[in-house]
């Protein structure tokens, strides 16, 4: 399972690239003050490699806020909601979410849930030490389609690394450039978990 931040140029080709294909890209309305950039957050099934969540597209509404897309992808399901905003009011981040999991590697009972305008994730704890995170993307709050998708991750190291890769990537600084026309330098962070 592969869970990690990668920065890739913008204009980078690759197909094998982790980031689904969309057949129609929404661009960052124009309203928006900050950035885009290429940094993203892949969290792979252990059990079945094909299924992936892939967090990507940042880009800051206003001061107060970041929005990213969101792409869930498995055998016979390929989902992509765009405007998945977390703001300074809301009452949890998704990385301290993600932070109080990692810290009860040994369990807990009941379902876990983290909600925001256009994305649920719900966590389950299971024997030898497993946790199922639930994806839900949601294209209206009421009446549209809504697509979900189940990951499975080990309770400790892979849940603090999840937590760490999605604190960078929700970091509402200016993500360094990298120029299009440089080779790519291998920055940011990646992790490889088996």
């Amino acid at each position: 399972m592969f869970v990690g931040c990668r920065r890739v140029r913008q204009r980078q080709v690759n197909p094998n690239a982790d980031q689904p294909r969309a057949a129609y890209r929404h661009p960052v309305p124009s309203n928006h003050i900050g950035f885009t950039d290429s940094l993203r957050v892949t969290i792979r099934c252990q059990e079945h490699p094909e299924t992936r969540v892939v967090l990507a597209e940042r880009y800051v509404p206003d001061e107060r806020g970041i929005g990213f897309c969101v792409y869930a992808q498995a055998v016979g399901l390929t989902a992509r909601v765009h405007g998945v905003e977390l703001w300074v009011w809301d009452p949890e981040p998704l990385s301290t979410f993600l932070d109080r999991l990692a810290a009860d590697f040994r369990g807990w009972e009941g379902e876990r849930a983290w909600t925001s305008n256009h994305l649920d994730v719900r966590a389950t704890f299971h024997s030898r030490g497993r946790v199922s995170l639930t994806w839900t993307l949601r294209f209206r709050l009421t009446g549209g389609w809504k697509a979900s998708l189940t990951t499975w991750l080990e309770a400790g190291e892979q849940m603090k690394t999840l937590a760490a890769d999605v604190r960078e990537f929700l970091a509402t600084e200016k993500p360094e450039q990298v120029p299009s026309a440089a080779p790519d330098s291998g920055r940011g962070s990646t992790a490889l978990v088996e």
